[in-house]
């Protein structure tokens, strides 16, 4: 939805259900992969990575799916040294396990 709001010109709107995920995230389990997913769609890098940093610590599923394939979401951020410095590690830990 926070997505769509920002395609549509809605930037407060995108804003404002991202931040309801984040403040529900403070009492009960959101996969930290759908706020990183957000952010990136929104082209909020800077949080988009530390929502993709907290779903590797918390070893998701859904990083390293998300790190591993070209996915569209993520295309305006593989220029940040950051995230293919995340995806470098996702793929060497999947290479272990």
């Amino acid at each position: 939805m926070a997505i769509t709001y920002y395609r549509m010109g809605r930037k407060s709107d995108a804003l404002a259900v991202i931040h309801a995920l984040e403040e529900r995230e403070r009492r009960q389990w959101v996969d930290p992969d759908f706020i990183a997913f957000a952010y990136a769609g929104i082209g909020d890098r800077d949080h988009a990575m530390e929502w993709l940093e907290k779903a590797y610590r918390l070893k998701t599923f859904g990083v390293r799916i998300l790190l591993s394939w070209d996915c569209p979401m993520f295309r305006n951020m593989e220029s940040d040294p950051r995230y293919q410095e995340l995806k470098r590690r996702v793929l060497a830990t999947k290479l272990q396990g």
